[in-house]
């Protein structure tokens, strides 16, 4: 697939007080099934959960952290310390999975599967296993880095202000539903919701 739009994003790439995110729109539907991950507003940390990612452009990785996330500033270092959630990655027997350059923008879900946050940057790599890494918050992407939708999450992802604080990912195919009444969304995926006006 080649081609989107710029939907909103925080504007400095994580330094201090910026979430470091990036939302876009694909310009066409993907000619295959994929999943569009779910994802988890909340504040509250994470207690255990994995990062999906391809380090120094490598094949995809998955890092896995069994310890509460912390909260964190971005790479200003001070400052706002609640724009990012602080990992610090767990030894599994596979090995000890880290992020290096390359996995800027990765994901890191919760234990139920859900997006919470995207890597900024840290200083873990191979050699240095026990040091953390930082991940936006989607929590403060969500309303917190301005008034207006080109600096929010919330307008994207939650146009109708249903007030949702998580939702399921989901698979979106050829088996999803056009609606012909006037809504914000006419597309659906098997399984969503939608509020329709006439």
């Amino acid at each position: 697939i080649t081609g989107c739009e710029l939907l909103s994003n925080s504007g400095n790439q994580g330094d201090n007080g910026d979430s470091d995110f990036f939302l876009v729109e694909l310009n066409s539907d993907p000619d295959f099934d994929p999943y569009f991950s779910g994802w988890d507003r909340s504040s509250s940390p994470a207690s255990s959960g994995v990062s999906i990612h391809h380090p120094s452009g490598d094949i995809m990785k998955i890092s896995t952290f069994t310890s509460s996330l912390s909260s964190a500033g971005g790479l200003g270092f001070g400052g706002n310390n609640n724009t990012h959630w602080r990992v610090y990655w767990s030894e599994t027997n596979n090995g000890h999975g880290v992020t290096e350059g390359g996995s800027s923008g990765s994901p890191i879900f919760n234990s139920n599967g859900l997006i919470v946050g995207d890597l900024t940057g840290g200083s873990s790599y191979c050699n240095a296993t026990g040091q953390p890494d930082i991940y936006g918050k989607i929590s403060y992407s969500w309303d917190q880095m301005g008034n207006n939708a080109s600096k929010q999450l919330k307008p994207w992802l939650d146009p109708n202000n249903s007030g949702a604080m998580s939702v399921q990912g989901a698979y979106c195919n050829s088996s999803a539903v056009s609606a012909g009444f006037s809504t914000s969304n006419n597309n659906l995926c098997v399984g969503e919701n939608a509020i329709f006006s006439s």
